[in-house]
């Protein structure tokens, strides 16, 4: 099995809290930061996840949202989850801290309340995307 290295984008605790056993209990390695801000600085640490799950009730990773475009520069590769609220409205577009939208897709939706086997399920199929594209690129 491959396992991935996470990054969870949130200040919410709950949301936090409700992830991380999941994620880590399918093997996976997780990192949690609070805001795109600090997501920016692990990219700058030269930590480079394989998916990055934006929290989009979190004030936090919303602002400054132009990491997403900073994961996509350094992993073109990389799988996006983003966790919503019932009753959200959410179009696929978010903007970033200059004031131009920009799509934040692909992406794949984890509603709320998060349910264990669903969310296992979303990380399980970003992961198995991520593996078979880089099981086609080596030409296995």
């Amino acid at each position: 099995m491959f396992h991935g290295r996470i990054l969870v984008v949130s200040d919410r605790r709950e949301v936090v809290d409700e992830l991380d056993p999941v994620i880590r209990a399918e093997g996976h390695l997780t990192l949690t930061v609070p805001s795109g801000e600090e997501a920016l600085n692990v990219f700058e640490e030269g930590i480079i996840p394989d998916v990055v799950v934006t929290d989009l009730g979190s004030s936090g990773s919303l602002e400054g949202i132009g990491y997403l475009r900073r994961f996509r520069q350094l992993n073109q590769l990389g799988q996006h989850l983003v966790v919503v609220e019932p009753g959200a409205p959410f179009s696929g577009t978010a903007t970033d801290s200059t004031g131009t939208g920009f799509r934040i897709e692909p992406f794949s939706v984890l509603p709320r309340p998060l349910e264990r086997e669903q969310v296992r399920g979303c990380i399980a199929g970003a992961i198995e995307r991520l593996r078979a594209v880089l099981q086609s690129l080596r030409g296995q």
